[in-house]
């Protein structure tokens, strides 16, 4: 199983968002299960991250994206932490 979906999400309504530090973290228990993203946002020059990190805890599944279609793809073997220090 696989989806598109994120972990977390901005919702398109707000006109502002600012977020510091996020850690996100899959321990997914089935081996095919896989995410595109693991924060999704509306992209407007309001909304912006910093410093996060995407980081896989268990043996199976992954996220492709830390936030939307930025940032590498977490790792099992070898393990890879991903990290985004400003979006956008």
């Amino acid at each position: 199983m696989s989806g598109t979906g994120a972990v977390g999400r901005v919702q398109r309504e707000p006109t502002t968002h600012e977020a510091w530090g996020l850690g996100v973290y899959s321990v997914f228990i089935y081996p095919d299960v896989g995410l595109t993203r693991a924060i999704e946002t509306p992209r407007t020059p309001e909304v912006r991250f910093h410093d996060m990190i995407m980081a896989a805890r268990g043996d199976h599944g992954g996220i492709t994206h830390v936030i939307d279609d930025t940032g590498e793809q977490t790792a099992i073997r070898p393990r890879v932490a991903p990290k985004v220090r400003d979006f956008p």
